[in-house]
């Protein structure tokens, strides 16, 4: 979007000084024609800039000028707390949850006074340790005020603040880490560009130590779904696609909740009309996904992240032996504990499925280079598909 553009190319004037139009036209992937356009409309906005032409020449802000570039939308918040949950989701420390304690809120967009229990549960730990450290933070000079009973709880006294915006070089290099991982999916550089808005401590630069990639190999198409979905979800407004699951297609309204980087694949939480309860979809199965027009009331949304163990229970015991030449493979789907060395080389495999089918297609995409075992029932059923499959290529 054009705003987010002139955001970008404020930010990046204030931490640089003086840059070229090209270099600002490279950076945002769009003309220098539509630069110059961004450059007229910031200065018709009483910003005063400055351009200089020929040899060390750019565009400038005028010196003694300064702008607050530290506040940032209810929505650049939200895109940067998925980043961040993204990474939570993996590390599981909670350290990138409480990054969003650090980054600033638009006007109005603070929160309420916090009782003791909240702040506990935030940071699970005891009420009596938040007692502490209320308490230390007293004896260090933070003015805190408590006021007890219904609406009480601990708040900074009026008039006074606290400069909470100086990220460290790992802060940003984290947040980073997550803008990266939604940029891979969106393409639209969005993400990359909320960097220019987030202030560092002095000379530190963010480090990238860690990239995420979130696309798939339906990149293409998955993306424009995505931000389709986003939408609809910010604007509370119900979709419309055909899903295609194993018991065949069929038409589905959805109240979209949230959208779930999950199993290496992307899907959509929502209400379903049909069903009349939440459910999973994924993006890969909707076809002709559309808006209906029609907006909805938002509702109490449970937790999608149910372990997958309970989405998929696993009650299907089954022994299988390999060849040494897929270890590999067997090692990076299920671990090094799954496999067994025999005398001979082989490697014996066991492993709790969710059912037998699900084995059996599994089990077929090794070829001849597994063997199944146990159990026996299945073992024969096997036996006869891969006869059939063989008569299909001897005639």
């Amino acid at each position: 979007m054009v705003i987010d553009r002139l955001i970008g190319i404020l930010a990046i004037l204030l931490r640089e000084g003086q840059v070229t139009a090209g270099d600002l036209a490279a950076r945002f992937e769009v003309s220098v024609r539509t630069i110059r356009r961004d450059i007229d409309r910031l200065c018709r906005a009483g910003i005063p800039l400055a351009t200089a032409r020929g040899a060390g020449g750019g565009v400038s802000i005028m010196e003694g000028y300064g702008l607050d570039r530290t506040v940032l939308t209810s929505g650049d918040r939200g895109a940067i707390l998925a980043g961040l949950r993204s990474l939570d989701s993996v590390s599981g420390t909670g350290y990138y949850r409480q990054l969003m304690e650090k980054l600033p809120a638009a006007p109005g967009d603070s929160p309420d006074d916090c009782v003791l229990i909240d702040l506990a549960a935030r940071f699970e730990v005891s009420v009596r340790t938040i007692r502490r450290d209320i308490d230390r933070l007293c004896r260090a000079g933070i003015p805190l005020a408590t006021a007890r009973g219904a609406g009480g709880g601990v708040s900074i006294m009026e008039g006074y603040g606290l400069d909470r915006t100086v990220l460290t070089s790992g802060d940003r290099g984290a947040i980073l880490a997550g803008l990266r991982s939604l940029d891979s999916v969106s393409g639209t550089g969005y993400y990359r560009q909320l960097m220019e808005k987030l202030p560092a401590a002095p000379g530190d630069s963010p480090d990238d130590c860690v990239l995420i990639d979130l696309a798939s190999w339906y990149g293409p198409a998955l993306g424009p779904r995505l931000e389709l979905l986003k939408g609809a979800c910010l604007d509370r407004r119900t979709v419309a696609f055909t899903y295609c699951a194993p018991g065949g297609e069929s038409r589905r309204r959805v109240d979209p909740a949230r959208l779930v980087f999950r199993w290496s694949s992307w899907y959509l939480w929502g209400w379903c009309h049909d069903r009349e309860d939440f459910r999973l979809f994924k993006l890969n199965r909707m076809l002709d996904l559309a808006l209906t027009g029609e907006t909805f009331q938002p509702r109490p949304v449970p937790t999608p992240l149910t372990p997958a163990h309970q989405v998929y229970p696993r009650t299907f015991p089954a022994v299988i032996r390999f060849q040494s030449a897929v270890r590999w493979r067997l090692v990076d789907e299920y671990g090094l504990g799954s496999v067994t060395q025999e005398p001979e080389g082989t490697l014996l495999f066991r492993w709790d499925f969710a059912d037998g089918d699900e084995l059996l297609r599994w089990l077929l995409t090794f070829g001849d280079q597994a063997e199944l075992l146990e159990p026996a029932d299945l073992r024969r059923e096997l036996g006869a598909l891969a006869k059939k499959i063989s008569e299909k290529y001897d005639s």
